[in-house]
C-alpha cells in the first residue's frame, strides 16, 4: 500500500527490490521493476538490477538475467557513458558476470541418469556472445571472473577450441 501524499522514489523501489530478492522473491522483484516502476516512469537503479540479476543467477533464471542485462544496458547506458565513474563500470561488469554465471550453470541431462549434466551448446555459445557484448560496451572490460566463467563453460561443454579463442 502506498502512503497518501508520498511519492515513491527510485530509491524506495531499490530498497524494496533488494528486500524481495534477499527473501528469495526474485520474480516479484522483477515484476516490480517491470510494472509499477515503469508505470510511474521510474528507471530502476543499478542496485536494483544487480539485486535481481544476482537472485536470477542463483536460481538459474538465465533467460530473465539476459533480459535484465539488456534492459539495464538500454536504460542505464547514458549513465555509464556520461559519468564513466569506476563505480558504474564496476556495477556493469558485475551485471555481466552475473549473467555469465547464470549461463554457465545451465545443465542438460546427459545419458538419462540425471546425476551428470553437460553444458547445453546454446549456453556456452551464449557465454561467448555475452563476453563479446561486454568487450564491445564502452567502458566495461571483462575481468578475471568474466574470463574464468566463460572458460569453465567452454571446458564443461568440451569446447576447447572455443576456450582457446577466448585467449586470442
Amino acid at each position: 500500500r502506498r502512503v497518501p501524499d508520498m511519492a515513491l522514489t527510485t530509491e524506495h523501489h531499490e530498497h524494496y527490490t533488494i528486500a524481495l530478492t534477499n527473501d528469495g522473491q526474485w520474480r516479484r522483484a522483477w515484476e516490480l521493476m517491470e510494472g509499477p516502476m515503469r508505470a510511474d516512469g521510474l528507471v530502476p537503479t543499478c542496485g536494483s538490477y544487480i539485486a535481481v540479476l544476482a537472485a536470477c543467477s542463483k536460481e538459474g533464471q538465465w533467460q530473465t538475467a539476459q533480459f535484465l542485462l539488456e534492459d539495464m544496458q538500454i536504460r542505464r547506458a547514458s549513465e555509464l557513458n556520461k559519468i564513466g565513474s569506476p563505480r558504474m563500470v564496476k556495477l556493469h561488469t558485475k551485471a555481466f558476470n552475473l549473467v555469465l554465471r547464470a549461463l554457465a550453470q545451465v545443465r542438460t541431462q546427459n545419458g538419462g541418469n540425471g546425476s551428470n549434466g553437460s553444458i547445453d551448446s546454446v549456453q556456452w555459445e551464449a557465454c561467448l556472445d555475452t563476453l563479446e557484448r561486454m568487450h564491445n560496451m564502452t567502458g566495461v572490460l571483462p575481468d578475471t571472473v568474466s574470463f574464468n566463467t566463460v572458460l569453465t563453460a567452454c571446458a564443461r561443454a568440451g569446447q576447447w577450441e572455443a576456450a582457446l579463442e577466448v585467449f586470442e
